[in-house]
């Protein structure tokens, strides 16, 4: 088996994402308070690092709030938003307009449904004829 690639978070052109950690989504997904633990651990070394945060959340309204355990006021500036969204994706144009302004190189993804996320991404840019590497999918793929 290969070793994984070692990745190298560079904090000025890196942003974490989280992804739809929903109060409705709590009794449904399979250890969502893992998921929970892990996200505020991240959280953590993004305050310590200084790495911005973005969080989707899918229509809120039906499916509730990020959960109260995150706390996203405790990161200040940091917190560039919390993004509503209809799509199933992360990728709306409202986060893509974001990572386009902060001109993020890095991504770090976490929360539910991340494979959606490179899974899109991988499809939006085949439909716009866009060039991305060769070993896309293998970049695409979470490194834990």
């Amino acid at each position: 088996m290969a070793t994984p690639p070692v990745v190298k978070v560079v904090p000025e052109r890196s942003v974490f994402l989280i992804c739809d950690v929903q109060t409705r989504f709590r009794p449904a997904v399979a250890n969502f308070d893992k998921v929970v633990m892990t996200t505020n651990k991240m959280l953590k070394i993004a305050k310590v690092i200084g790495v911005p945060i973005i969080v989707t959340e899918q229509n809120p309204l039906a499916l509730g709030d990020t959960v109260p355990e995150i706390d996203l006021q405790n990161l200040g500036p940091l917190h560039l938003g919390t993004l509503e969204k209809s799509l199933f994706s992360m990728v709306t144009p409202e986060l893509e307009g974001l990572l386009r302004h902060h001109n993020f190189k890095s991504v770090i993804i976490m929360g539910i449904e991340v494979m959606t996320f490179t899974s899109s991404r991988m499809a939006s840019q085949a439909r716009t004829k866009k060039k991305f590497p060769s070993r896309w999918k293998e970049c695409a793929k979470p490194v834990l």
